[in-house]
């Protein structure tokens, strides 16, 4: 991975891959951490009103090509945005995310590489403090290299999300989450597996 790979934080482009894998898992082994340690119980939480939340994810993500060419490498990659939540009811809402990934996914046969900016919505349902979440949208591709397919490229994208929210203080709150997200185009197909840890604030604190 080259300097260009990540711009966020450009410090962790510049350490190399080790170094952005190192940081991935100790990101991952802290959200798993957040995801199952005991917590004060809220099974009938009412879930209705908004949250703001920013997001810090760290995934495994590839690609791969038509089955004539070399497919992409499997790297480490972050992930970082917003996430605007709506409650429908007590245990149903609508979150809609912005999220960016700017470590490159790198195909260093045919010197093509690509980050990513997910635009992403879905139904959240609700299971006390558990929660699923699928999710359709678009991603754009930007593209790099000597062989890069464009500037810019969209592609449709889809996903899960596993979640728990966690209250920290009044409207204050963690929601560490497991996901996964693909994307379909003509001849490629992208794909990341991770997790993610939303910090945000809630307008009815429980």
């Amino acid at each position: 991975m080259s300097a260009k790979a990540a711009t966020f934080p450009t410090s962790v482009a510049q350490r190399g891959p080790r170094f952005v894998t190192r940081l991935a898992i100790a990101l991952s082994l802290f959200v798993l951490f957040a995801l199952v340690a005991p917590t004060e119980s809220h099974a009938q939480v009412d879930r209705r009103g908004g949250a703001l939340r920013i997001a810090l994810g760290a995934a495994y993500a590839g690609a791969s090509l038509d089955e004539n060419r070399p497919t992409f490498d499997q790297t480490a990659v972050f992930t970082w945005g917003a996430q605007l939540w709506g409650g429908l009811s007590r245990t149903v809402g609508f979150q809609a995310e912005l999220i960016w990934q700017p470590t490159n996914v790198s195909n260093p046969r045919i010197q093509q590489a690509f980050s990513a900016l997910y635009l992403m919505g879905g139904p959240e349902f609700s299971f006390g403090q558990i929660y699923v979440r699928p999710s359709v949208g678009v991603v754009w591709l930007s593209w790099s290299g000597v062989l890069a397919k464009g500037d810019k490229d969209n592609a449709f994208a889809f996903g899960l999300a596993l979640g728990s929210e966690r209250k920290v203080d009044k409207g204050f709150h963690l929601a560490p989450e497991l996901l996964t997200r693909m994307s379909v185009e003509s001849g490629l197909f992208t794909w990341m597996v991770g997790v993610q840890m939303g910090i945000g604030w809630r307008s009815n604190p429980y």
